[in-house]
């Protein structure tokens, strides 16, 4: 019997059950369409805004996702406006502001998924802070972290066991014979470089030992600008330095330096005595450069 016929022979009270039931059916095709259409377009907007990918992706202790906040978001306008004039950024901001969870986790992540060839290094005050960048990294990737979203959002980034997958240094499955890996940790000021990179983020390579210590501030500033930062490879190698100032002639300081500073912008946020305001201050910004307003408006490419 074909389903107009069926139809047909139903009783009235029938037909009502039926029409109620299709308009359910309905609705509910068109929730799942809605939904459908939402998880496509939070995916390109994931794929394109590294801030909302962080929202998208990273979890804290409780599995929750991280929320966002104003500060979060300029901090990326600001690495991509920078990035997109070959400017090195410098974010320094208040302990406990998120700083490393958003720059040297979740950003090594987005950029991984937008070019499984990238070969970058994190590098932090000592090998074992960064080294636990890299584990995080290494758990979305293989789905010990997070929910699984970021396979979901980046199917093609698989990790490579046979090259190299520890908490140190890991490889994901991408295409020609580079030696160097994926994302590898490093302390600043540990011997050994490596070979060149394309990114270089710089975690909180300053802590207190900078304060008493000149022998130490003199020794991070020498590696970072005549080792580090020359294996950035030529002309396209990119840099981004998270931290918190605790020395006016520490790392940061020479960042400021109108001459060993060239090519780096500083974004500094200060929070009021009170935590009730923050102030935000851009030093060696070029002439060029734009309002907060303009620069939260921001679009990578």
């Amino acid at each position: 019997m074909s389903l107009f016929a069926r139809h047909k022979k139903l009783s009235r009270s029938n037909l009502v059950e039926f029409v109620d039931e299709a308009k359910i059916t309905r609705d509910n095709l068109g929730n799942k369409a809605r939904a459908l259409a939402r998880l496509r377009s939070d995916k390109i907007r994931a794929c394109q805004d590294p801030s909302f990918f962080n929202q998208t992706i990273l979890r804290d202790d409780t599995n929750t996702a991280f929320q966002q906040d104003v500060i979060h978001r300029l901090w990326f306008c600001f690495v991509g406006w920078c990035w997109s004039r070959s400017l090195h950024p410098v974010i320094l901001a208040p302990y406990g502001s998120g700083k490393s969870n958003q720059i040297a986790v979740g950003f090594p992540l987005w950029l991984t998924g937008r070019d499984p060839s990238i070969e970058g290094k994190i590098v932090s005050n000592i090998d074992d802070l960064a080294r636990n960048r890299v584990a995080a990294i290494k758990g979305y990737v293989d789905g010990e972290l997070g929910d699984g979203t970021y396979n979901a959002l980046f199917p093609e980034v698989k990790p490579n066991p046979v090259r190299g997958w520890s908490n140190h240094r890991i490889f994901v499955q991408r295409e020609g014979g580079s030696l160097d890996p994926t994302w590898q940790s490093y302390g600043i000021s540990t011997g050994g470089a490596g070979a060149r990179s394309h990114v270089n983020i710089y975690d909180d390579p300053v802590d207190l030992d900078d304060v008493i210590s000149e022998i130490i501030r003199t020794r991070k500033t020498m590696r970072f600008h005549n080792i580090w930062q020359p294996r950035l490879r030529k002309p396209a190698g990119r840099s981004v330095t998270i931290g918190t100032r605790y020395h006016e002639s520490d790392l940061y300081g020479s960042l400021m330096d109108k001459d060993k500073g060239n090519g780096f912008v500083t974004l500094v946020i200060r929070v009021s005595a009170e935590f009730s305001d923050l102030e935000v201050e851009v030093l060696q910004e070029p002439s060029f450069f734009p309002s907060l307003e303009e620069l939260l408006h921001f679009r990578w490419g």
